[in-house]
C-alpha cells in the first residue's frame, strides 16, 4: 500500500482542492464557486459596485463553470483510472507491480505542470483581449482565474501524456498474453479500455478549453495552430501505446492460425496414410472423430473471433465522433471570424 501511495499521490491541482476540508466533489464545487460567480460578483461589486448576481455574460459564465468543474475534477479520474487498472494489468506484466507503478511515477510530477502552464502563457496570452493588465478588481480576478484554467489544463495535458507514454512502454514491454480460448483480447482489454478512456476524458476537456478561451482569446493563426497540435498529440498518443501491443496480439493470432493449420494437416495426414479400415469401422472411433473435429470447429471459430485492438470497433468509433466535433468547433469559428458574423 505504501508503494501505491508513493507512485500514484494526490496532484497539485487535488491538492489545492483539499485545501477545503470536505470530501473531493464537495471541495470541487465550492471551490468552482468561488472561483466563478461569487468571485466575479465579488470583485465586479468593488471595482462598479453592480449586484454580486450580476452576470454580464450567461454563456460565458456557464462555460466558465462547466470548464472548472471538468478540469478539476479529470485530473484526480485520470490517476484513479491508472490507478484502479494496475490490479487488472499487472498480472500480464513480467515485472509485476513494480514494472506498473515504475512506468507511471511521473504522472504526479508539479514542476513539470508549472512549467507547461508557463508554456501555455506564454502562447496564448498575447492573443487574450484582456491582455495589458490593469490594477483593478476585475482584472485581478481575471487573471488569477486564467492560471487556475492554465494550470488545470495543463495538468490534463501532463497527465494524459505520461499515461498514454506509460501504456506505450506496457505494450512494448514482456506481457504474458493470455490464450484466445480463455479471452478473445487476449487479456489486453484492460490496456485498450483505459487508453479509450484517457483519450475520451483528455478530448472533453480540449473541447470545453476551447469553447471557453474562443470568448476572450482572439482567433490567430498562433491560436488555431496550438489548438490542431493539441487535437494531432490526443490522436497520436492514443494510438502510440496501442500500436505495439496491435502488433503483439496479431502476431500471437497468427501463431496460432499456423499451430491449428498443422495440426490439421497432420491429422489428415495420418488418416490417408494409416492402413486401419477396421478402426474406422469401429463406432467408437467414429464419435472420436466426430469430437474431435469439433472441437477443432469450436477452436477455429474462436480463433477467428480473436481480435488484434484491444478495444472494442464501437468504442473507437465515438472517439472519432468526439475529435471530429473539436474540429468542427474550431472549423465554425474561423468561418465566423472570417465573415465577421
Amino acid at each position: 500500500m505504501k508503494m501505491i501511495d508513493s507512485s500514484f499521490k494526490p496532484t497539485l491541482i487535488e491538492r489545492f482542492v483539499q485545501l477545503i476540508p470536505l470530501r473531493y466533489p464537495l471541495a470541487l464545487l465550492a471551490w468552482v464557486i468561488i472561483l466563478g460567480q461569487a468571485g466575479f460578483g465579488l470583485a465586479n461589486y468593488i471595482e462598479t459596485g453592480a449586484s454580486p448576481l450580476y452576470l454580464p455574460n450567461p454563456i460565458n459564465a456557464f462555460f466558465g463553470f462547466l470548464l472548472y468543474l471538468y478540469l478539476f475534477y479529470v485530473v484526480r479520474y485520470l490517476r484513479l483510472r491508472v490507478m484502479t487498472a494496475e490490479s487488472s494489468i499487472a498480472p500480464i506484466m513480467s515485472g509485476g507491480e513494480g514494472e506498473y507503478h515504475s512506468v507511471f511515477r511521473r504522472l504526479n510530477s508539479t514542476w513539470p505542470i508549472l512549467l507547461l502552464t508557463l508554456i501555455l502563457e506564454a502562447l496564448t496570452g498575447p492573443a487574450t483581449k484582456f491582455s495589458d493588465f490593469t490594477l483593478s478588481s476585475i482584472a485581478i480576478y481575471n487573471q488569477i482565474t486564467r492560471v487556475f484554467v492554465l494550470l488545470g489544463f495543463s495538468t490534463l495535458v501532463w497527465e494524459y501524456s505520461v499515461s498514454s507514454w506509460g501504456l506505450h512502454r506496457l505494450g512494448e514491454s514482456n506481457l504474458r498474453l493470455k490464450s484466445f480460448m480463455e479471452d478473445r483480447f487476449m487479456g489486453a482489454r484492460s490496456i485498450g479500455n483505459v487508453a479509450l478512456s484517457l483519450t475520451f476524458a483528455y478530448l472533453a476537456g480540449l473541447l470545453l478549453f476551447f469553447l471557453d478561451s474562443a470568448t476572450f482569446i482572439a482567433l490567430s493563426p498562433e491560436f488555431v495552430g496550438f489548438f490542431l497540435i493539441l487535437l494531432a498529440l490526443g490522436l497520436i498518443m492514443f494510438f502510440l501505446p496501442l500500436n505495439s501491443l496491435h502488433r503483439k496480439m496479431q502476431s500471437e493470432k497468427s501463431e496460432s492460425l499456423h499451430a491449428l493449420a498443422q495440426k490439421l494437416l497432420t491429422k489428415e495426414f495420418g488418416a490417408m496414410t494409416s492402413n486401419g479400415p477396421a478402426q474406422s469401422e469401429n463406432p467408437e472411433n467414429g464419435i472420436k472423430e466426430l469430437v474431435r473435429l469439433k472441437n477443432l470447429e469450436i477452436i477455429e471459430r474462436r480463433l477467428a473471433n480473436t481480435a488484434t485492438w484491444p478495444f472494442d470497433a464501437q468504442l473507437l468509433a465515438k472517439l472519432i465522433i468526439i475529435a471530429l466535433s473539436i474540429t468542427a468547433a474550431l472549423v465554425s469559428r474561423i468561418i465566423t471570424d472570417f465573415l465577421h458574423l
